[in-house]
């Protein structure tokens, strides 16, 4: 509202507008930055100015606080991959042993899932089904993989005999 009165040359009532916005959200750059601009219009350089510097800083916080969830999110990608190599070495061997184990492929197909090597996941998350039907999480897991690599159909087809399944069993946690 703020943005349209100032093109309509009503300057005192666009400032009132971002100076609400400014108080119901602080670290606005939007506030700041047309507060700036309208001041410029009004010839108060110096409150321009300050609404500019402002803005500035706002926007370096946003970039910062962008930037460290951007660096956490990598971190904890990395470590959900290392840890899922880890448990990969494990149902490897298990595997060995008994390549019908419902565990072993279902943790072998979540596991390729974090590693986003979805396609590898496929066949052990639709085993693990095959030895146990009533298993959401590998609905979840196997459903994810699909949708991953654009199968739509079959994510759809596969979340939908999940949900069915967990409605069944009274599961809510997928």
């Amino acid at each position: 509202l703020g943005v349209a009165l100032s093109r309509h040359d009503q300057l005192d009532e666009a400032i009132k507008f971002m100076k609400q916005l400014k108080r119901l959200e602080p670290e606005s750059v939007m506030a700041h930055a047309n507060l700036s601009v309208f001041y410029m219009q009004k010839g108060d350089k110096d409150a321009a100015e300050e609404e500019k510097a402002q803005a500035m800083s706002s926007r370096m916080a946003q970039a910062a606080k962008d930037y460290t969830a951007q660096q956490t999110q990598e971190a904890n990608l990395k470590k959900r991959k290392e840890e899922a190599a880890q448990r990969m070495d494990m149902f490897r061997q298990v595997l060995g042993i008994d390549p019908d184990d419902f565990l072993a492929n279902a943790g072998m197909g979540s596991a390729y899932v974090d590693l986003e090597r979805f396609d590898e996941a496929i066949p052990f998350l639709q085993k693990a089904l095959t030895a146990r039907k009533n298993h959401t999480v590998a609905y979840v897991s196997l459903a994810q993989a699909f949708e991953k690599l654009k199968q739509f159909d079959k994510a759809i087809e596969t979340y939908q005999q999940g949900i069915a399944v967990a409605a069944q069993k009274g599961d809510i946690t997928p």
